[in-house]
């Protein structure tokens, strides 16, 4: 049995503020940040891992993931974990 999981209390109003911002999934905001923002909140009002996976459709495996990233680096490890590489074109003979 796993041991549960819960995300931490906000910083700050500022934090609260972010993460409440994310969970309503504003247009181009990084969807891996929309789905912490929603998990974390959700965390914050008293639901479970499992609950939380069921409710949002998700594994409970990326529910700990994302609480433990919050936990131990807050808002920014939640935008880090959903930076991905830029892609380079690459032109050969005037064509894409």
């Amino acid at each position: 049995m796993p041991k549960p999981v819960v995300a931490r209390p906000a910083r700050d109003q500022a934090e609260t503020a972010t993460i409440l911002v994310l969970a309503a999934a504003p247009r181009g905001a990084p969807a891996e940040a929309v789905w912490g923002a929603r998990i974390v909140a959700l965390s914050w009002g008293g639901a479970r891992v499992a609950v939380i996976a069921a409710r949002l459709g998700c594994p409970a495996r990326r529910v700990r993931r994302c609480l433990h990233r919050f936990n131990a680096q807050g808002v920014p490890g939640m935008m880090a974990a959903c930076r991905k590489p830029v892609r380079t074109l690459v032109v050969v003979g005037g064509y894409l």
